[in-house]
């Protein structure tokens, strides 16, 4: 099962073999780009349903919001 750890490690490697001049801020972007889908189980405190677009594994999990990250 994936965790918070897990993710942030697979940001952290990818800063480490991609730049080693911009490494501070590229590390808090990666972190924070791994972790930022998993943030959709705020969901869960807004009662919203399991299997609803917005719920758990939606939107957030999806190519089109990761292009959109991507994009900003």
């Amino acid at each position: 099962m994936a965790s918070l750890f897990g993710h942030s490690i697979v940001g952290f490697t990818l800063t480490k073999v991609i730049d080693t001049t911009h490494t501070k801020w590229l590390l808090v972007a990666a972190i924070f780009s791994t972790i930022l889908p998993d943030f959709d189980v705020v969901s869960f405190q807004l009662e919203i349903p399991y299997l609803h677009p917005l719920g758990h594994r939606g939107f957030t999990h999806s190519i089109v919001f990761a292009l959109l990250w991507a994009f900003f």
